[in-house]
Order: structure tokens, then C-alpha cells, then sequence
């Protein structure tokens, strides 16, 4: 589950925190328990990393420190003095130099990271961590064509290796599905020779996932997903035998078990966009549901579990969404919240969940309050004015995001789309519709996306003009077939 790093540093903001009196508003018209911008900040990624197949119980990981710029910076010149093998240090002192501001001495670290990785490369083959970073290095100096080349000479050597392949597609004209399928007849020969080789597993799921860049197999598999036919997903990605040969390679090992119901999760949510609205829409008679049942038993004791990653809770997060099972949800969350402590993504997403689907605003008010206290991220805040909105409490929901909206150099992109969101909730939610609908464009010309465009859908829904939000609802549901938000406003606009 991702971090969020965006640190925040407006003291200003935190009286803001301490409760302004709430107006207790409640939003007029079952329309608006439709709208999504609580949705979208905390992506649940379901992913494979063989280092899970250790056989060890992974320790708590150390919290990270807290350190300035400037403190990075002094333990990462200790660290230079003392290393035989510069390369990525250097890379790190880049970004931190970055952050300081001083943009030549992040150039001048980069180009020595660059001559360093080069010649560490020979010195270890294999080190497929150096490659990329070198590759990554040559992109950020804008030498784009000699990471291509890196990677190419990388995928020379050993075609198996996943990583070259998923680094590289972003950067060339077009997807090349020459290169995707020499890496997979390569990385299924070696699961032909040893089926529980989790590396190579690991390497089979990665470029899977690659292959979802090709529009014409993403199209297909929508296609598939709105007619409900997900084993005919399962089929076409040719990945469910694989992770059942390696479950059995592995009969005692839960990893291996967990692995094969994270498959099953993956191809059962395809075509789903917001956490939100599939945990208040789902249902165990689905289609997905019905495909990824066998999840529930192959995951089922993974909470609690000192070897369950934080992706393996992420599929447990999805296999109930996708059955509409919203409180087991945030059961899992809460029981991902005790297992890792640090992470600062949880408590809000938890938070949102308690409020949008749990239906219990005030309390996902105070839980983001209280993680506030002690993660102060510029989406911690965006969170508790989601919740606050939820709760009726429109000035204090209106305060902070439009507080957000005035760091516009330091606060993310994605985190001031939403506060932009969370203001038009709170206008459409007190009547005013049109100025609602203007922050809603402006979202929409920013970043076009499904979120934003259904907010859209249901605006015009409450300005009265049904037949235009009904077309773009169905231009929605037609473009993402599986996705569950626009078929139950479509439903809500045709009771």
C-alpha cells in the first residue's frame, strides 16, 4: 500500500484541525451518495514480489526516519566516504539535492551516478538493480535514448527478467509486444523446467500486467469483463494455471496459497476503478465475485500473519469489495492499519471507508482527526475534509480544501484535484449545482478521468437535465464495462 510523502509543512493549516463547529447539513437527494471523490487517493495495488517466498517471517520493517533534506544530505555524504561502489548513492544525493533546490548539483551527481553505474554494471552481472538504475539516471539527465539502450542490452542478456521489460515500454513511441513476448516465452520455459520458481512466477504476473498497455488486449479484456466472463480473462492472460502449478510446487507454504487467491483477485477486478462505489455496489452474485470465490479460502488466514505482505491484505480489501461486503473491508483495513503501523495511507483510507461505506461520517471524521495528529500529509487533509463533507460539516470540509488549493507549488496534483472536488460536493450538496459543475469542468480539463466525469453525470442529474447525464453515463459504462458506479447511477436515474 503506498506511502503517502507528501509531508505537510503549513503550520497554518493545523488550527484548521481543531474542530470548527460543525453545521450538521445533510446532502439533499440520494443522487449525491453517488458522487466520488473520496475514491480515488488511495490506489489498492495487488502485486507479486517473490521476496514474500522467503520461508522466513518478515520482521516489522524499521520506521523511517524523519529527516530533513539537509540531514539526508549529511548521512548520505557519511555514507560516500566510506562506499567502494558509488552509483546509487550518488543517484539518491541527486534527489535530495533536488529537493534543496539546488538543481546543479543534482545534475552534476547525476551525470558521476551515471559514469559509476556504467562501471559497477560488468562488475556485478545480473544486478539487475543497477541496470536500473542507470536507465533511470539517463532518463532524468534526458538522455532518453541511452536508457533504451541500457535496458535493450539488459533484456540481451537475460529476457526473463521482468523489470527491464516494464521500465522500458513507458519510454519507447509505442507499445511493443515483440519484446513483451520474447520475456514471457522466456519466463514460461523457465516455469515449464520448475514450476515453484517464484522469481520466475513473479516475472510471469509483472508482464502480465505490461501487456495491459496493448489497447487492442485492454479492449478485449473490457469487453470480456462487461459480459461477465472472467474466466475468459483468466484465459486470454494465461495466468491461473501457473499460479495453481506453483501453490502445488509449494503444498505447505501459505505465501504460495495466498499468491494463487491474489490471481484470482486480479483477474476479478478487472475493469473496476473506485474502491468506493464497488464496495457499496458489489455483490457476492456478481459475475467477479462469483469467478474469484475460491479467494476467500485461499486468503482467509493471511490477517495477523507475520508473512502476509501488504498486497496480500490488499486482495482480501478487494475480493469483499467486489462481494459489496463493506464492513468486512474495513475490518481488513483495520486489521492491515495493526500489522503495519507506519504506514501513513491506512488510517485515511480506513477513515473514508468508516464514512462512505461504513456510513458513520462522524466517526471516519474522528479517526482522520486523530491520524492527523500524528501524520501531517497534505492527503491526510484532503481526507478529513472528504469526511467532513460526508458528515454535513460543509465550512469546516470548504476550509481546508480551499487551504489546500493555496499551496498550489507544494501540494500534489492529485491532492488539489480532489480538494477542487470536495468544494463542488459541498456547493451541489447546499443546491448551488451550476458553481458545482464549474469546479467539476475545470477538474475534467485538468485530468479527464472516470471519477471526475461521473461527479459530472450527477451534477447534470440534479441541474434536471436527466437525458444528458444518462448519455454520459452510459458513454461510461459502455467505455468501462465492468464499472459498477455508472451502472447504479444509470439504475438511481431509472428506478
Amino acid at each position: 500500500m503506498p506511502l503517502c510523502r507528501g509531508t505537510l509543512h503549513v503550520i497554518w493549516l493545523l488550527p484548521l484541525l481543531g474542530g470548527l463547529a460543525a453545521a450538521q447539513q445533510k446532502a439533499p437527494g440520494p443522487l449525491l451518495e453517488h458522487w466520488l471523490p473520496g475514491s480515488g487517493l488511495y490506489p489498492i495495488e495487488v502485486s507479486i514480489n517473490a521476496e514474500e517466498m522467503s520461508g522466513e517471517p518478515s520482521e516489522p520493517a524499521e520506521p523511517e526516519e524523519d529527516l530533513s533534506p539537509e540531514q539526508a544530505l549529511e548521512r548520505i555524504n557519511d555514507r560516500l566516504d566510506e562506499a567502494e561502489k558509488r552509483g546509487m548513492l550518488l543517484m539518491q544525493r541527486a534527489q535530495v539535492h533536488l529537493r534543496l533546490g539546488n538543481t546543479d548539483e543534482s545534475a552534476l551527481d547525476l551525470m558521476e551516478a551515471q559514469a559509476a553505474l556504467r562501471a559497477e554494471i560488468p562488475t556485478e552481472p545480473g544486478n539487475a538493480r543497477l541496470v536500473l538504475g542507470l536507465a533511470m539516471v539517463s532518463t532524468q539527465l534526458g538522455e532518453v535514448d541511452k536508457a533504451i539502450s541500457v535496458l535493450r542490452e539488459a533484456l540481451e542478456s537475460d529476457p526473463a527478467e521482468a523489470a527491464y521489460v516494464a521500465h522500458l515500454m513507458p519510454l519507447l513511441d509505442e507499445y511493443d509486444d515483440t519484446i513483451v513476448q520474447r520475456s514471457l516465452e522466456a519466463v514460461r520455459a523457465k516455469l515449464q523446467a520448475d514450476p515453484g520458481d517464484s522469481k520466475a512466477l513473479s516475472d510471469l504476473f509483472m508482464l502480465s500486467m505490461v501487456r495491459l498497455a496493448d489497447q487492442d488486449l485492454h479492449s478485449d479484456l473490457m469487453d470480456l469483463a462487461g459480459q461477465g466472463d472472467y474466466q475468459g480473462i483468466a484465459d486470454r492472460l494465461g495466468l491461473m494455471d501457473a499460479f495453481r502449478a506453483h501453490r502445488d510446487a509449494h503444498p505447505d507454504d501459505p505465501v504460495a496459497r495466498w499468491w494463487l487467491g491474489k490471481a484470482y483477485v486480479v483477474m476479478g477486478q478487472m475493469g473496476t476503478r473506485s474502491l468506493m462505489a464497488t464496495a457499496k455496489h458489489g455483490s457476492p452474485e456478481g459475475p467477479a465475485a462469483r469467478f474469484m470465490a475460491p479467494a476467500g479460502e485461499l486468503l482467509a488466514d493471511a490477517p495477523g500473519h507475520p508473512r502476509a505482505a501488504a498486497s496480500t491484505y490488499n486482495a482480501l480489501i478487494v475480493y469483499h469489495a467486489l462481494r459489496g461486503e463493506g464492513q468486512e473491508v474495513i475490518g481488513v483495513v483495520e486489521s492491515a492499519r495493526q500489522a503495519f503501523p507506519d504506514n501513513e495511507s491506512l488510517p485515511f483510507l480506513h477513515a473514508e471507508l468508516v464514512a462512505e461505506v461504513g456510513g458513520d461520517p462522524e466517526a471516519g471524521v474522528r479517526i482522520a482527526t486523530e491520524a492527523l495528529e500524528d501524520t501531517k500529509t497534505f492527503a491526510g487533509v484532503g481526507s478529513l475534509a472528504w469526511v467532513s463533507a460526508l458528515s454535513g460539516d460543509y465550512p469546516r470540509a470548504r476550509q481546508l480544501s480551499g487551504a489546500l488549493l493555496t499551496e498550489p507549488d507544494a501540494v500534489p496534483g492529485t491532492v488539489a484535484r480532489r480538494a477542487m472536488l470536495v468544494t463542488a460536493y459541498t456547493q451541489a450538496a447546499q443546491g448551488d449545482y451550476a458553481g458545482a459543475e464549474e469546479l467539476v469542468n475545470q477538474v475534467l480539463g485538468l485530468a479527464p478521468g472516470l471519477g471526475p466525469a461521473i461527479d459530472k453525470a450527477i451534477i447534470l442529474a440534479l441541474l434536471g437535465e436527466t437525458s444528458a447525464a444518462e448519455d454520459m453515463l452510459i458513454d461510461i459504462a459502455t467505455s468501462n464495462p465492468a464499472d459498477t458506479a455508472s451502472r447504479a447511477l444509470i439504475g438511481a436515474l431509472n428506478p
